[in-house]
């Protein structure tokens, strides 16, 4: 499939001027267009999540990476999976799933911005750095944190994926380090050389 880059450089460019519900318009066109978007690495996730009985995850597209971790693990409550795009889901789904499409606000500024878990599988990337820095300052109302991304010093210009954010892991780490909560755990490389994290809430 060939990526429309220039497309993608506008969108960047145009990033930190929209409104939420302006971004959620371009993400419907570009889903439509690149709708390969399951990026997901299973057993990290399932690592992540634990115990854990109620898991909340920001960007789960169409769900599907829900769909795996809740039949293969009983013990979970309920998964909501915050989106500001609908995407057509498989049916049935299992009752304990939950999609909260909100185009007027960002999932974090919510008042149920909570659970045990908080699961970030190639977000991050997607944010501007003050929308990361406010996600990031939300990781303590949570036990545990599961980041993936790719992150890239300098942004993404000439990228032929619609991320934004232009911090380095490093940036990133020195963030949550600073905020004294959590321990934190390489899981392992991901996807366009990215990393998967675990954030472990030690206080």
């Amino acid at each position: 499939m060939r990526v429309d880059v220039a497309e993608l450089d506008r969108y960047r460019r145009l990033y930190d001027d929209l409104t939420v519900a302006e971004l959620a318009e371009w993400n419907e066109r570009l889903v439509k267009k690149y709708p390969d978007q399951r990026h997901y690495n299973y057993e990290h996730v399932r690592q992540a999540v634990g115990d854990a009985g109620d898991v909340v995850e920001l960007g789960g597209y169409d769900g599907s990476l829900a769909d795996v971790i809740l039949e293969r693990n009983t013990h979970i409550r309920r998964w909501r999976n915050y989106e500001l795009v609908r995407v057509k889901h498989a049916e049935p789904r299992d009752p304990r799933y939950e999609l909260i499409v909100d185009r007027d606000r960002f999932a974090w500024r919510r008042a149920d911005w909570d659970g045990d878990v908080l699961v970030l599988s190639h977000v991050l990337e997607h944010l501007n750095a003050e929308q990361a820095l406010e996600l990031v300052l939300t990781f303590p109302r949570y036990d545990r944190v599961y980041i993936d991304a790719p992150l890239r010093a300098g942004g993404w210009e000439g990228s032929t994926t619609a991320h934004v954010l232009g911090w380095t892991w490093d940036d990133l780490l020195r963030i949550i380090e600073a905020q004294g909560i959590f321990e934190t755990t390489l899981l392992g490389r991901t996807l366009y050389d990215g990393a998967a994290y675990l954030l472990e809430a030690v206080i």
